[in-house]
């Protein structure tokens, strides 16, 4: 039944939305699929996803600015990530129109740079969610996990990037994306363990955000996104990419005074991690004094 309303709402081959029809229809969908077995919203995707895929294009392209088109983004966002949620690692790997890892990718973390706040929070939360959703199937991390630890990166670098050659009237649109960027960064880094391959880079990108070349907000952001990737390490895990990361930190912050706030939360971030005292392999990092 609600199937049928959604589809009536939606011209998918025209890309039109009757948003007066579909935003009643699409928060039932988004309310009703939290009780929906995993199987059926398997089996269903095909009929589900591109009527809500259709959706998000249009709303992105079009007049987004009343609450009612935001309230429809939300309901139509929040159905996506259950119908994600549900379905099995292998199905991440397709490459076809409508895929998993394409919806993902293109309409979840898409709209979590997007300027409304809530719009902006409902895409972050569903990041969140369908990256720490266990599955039955999986031994290790999720199948998106490298992927959208890479994309949020390469995001907040090209963000940033842009936001220094900043001119005139662009120049507080793009720092404000540049922001929303490393949120996405830090949701994105707080639902995965991230990859060993880029942990020295992307701490080196967020120690050179703690310079004075940055506001507060920025600064504050770049240390909380680094005390989530810190705080992923537990004296079982490898000291040899916990070295890594102290030392990257510690060369970065003795450049600078003003990186004091960096240096008191490495200094508490170890404190905890190693309660007893630092393991002798860490204690020839070349930065002792500075942890002690």
């Amino acid at each position: 039944m609600q199937l049928s309303l959604l589809s009536s709402s939606i011209s998918a081959e025209a890309g039109e939305v009757n948003t007066q029809l579909a935003a009643p229809v699409v928060y039932l969908i988004d309310t009703i699929l939290e009780f929906v077995p995993p199987e059926t919203l398997r089996t269903n995707y095909s009929h589900i996803v591109p009527s809500l895929a259709t959706i998000l294009e249009n709303q992105s392209t079009g007049n987004t600015h009343s609450e009612g088109t935001a309230a429809l983004i939300r309901s139509a966002l929040g159905a996506l990530e259950r119908v994600l949620t549900a379905q099995d690692d292998s199905t991440w790997k397709s490459r076809e129109e409508h895929s998993v890892q394409l919806v993902f990718t293109s309409y979840i973390l898409g709209y979590s740079l997007d300027p409304r706040p809530k719009v902006r929070k409902r895409a972050l939360d569903a990041i969140k969610n369908i990256l720490t959703h266990p599955s039955v199937d999986r031994k290790g991390a999720h199948p998106a996990a490298e992927g959208t630890a890479a994309l949020a990166f390469h995001t907040a670098q090209a963000q940033f990037g842009q936001s220094k050659k900043r001119k005139g009237r662009d120049a507080g649109e793009r720092d404000v994306k540049a922001v929303h960027s490393l949120n996405l960064l830090k949701v994105v880094a707080d639902s995965l363990v991230w990859p060993k391959s880029s942990i020295q880079e992307l701490v080196e990108f967020l120690l050179n955000l703690s310079s004075e070349n940055y506001d507060n907000v920025v600064r504050l952001t770049a240390l909380d996104c680094f005390e989530v990737i810190f705080a992923q390490a537990t004296e079982d895990n490898d000291t040899e990419r916990i070295r890594e990361v102290i030392e990257v930190s510690c060369l970065e912050t003795a450049k600078s005074d003003g990186r004091w706030c960096w240096r008191l939360s490495l200094q508490r971030q170890i404190r905890n991690l190693f309660p007893a005292g630092l393991p002798s392999l860490l204690l020839g990092s070349g930065c002792t004094q500075l942890l002690m």
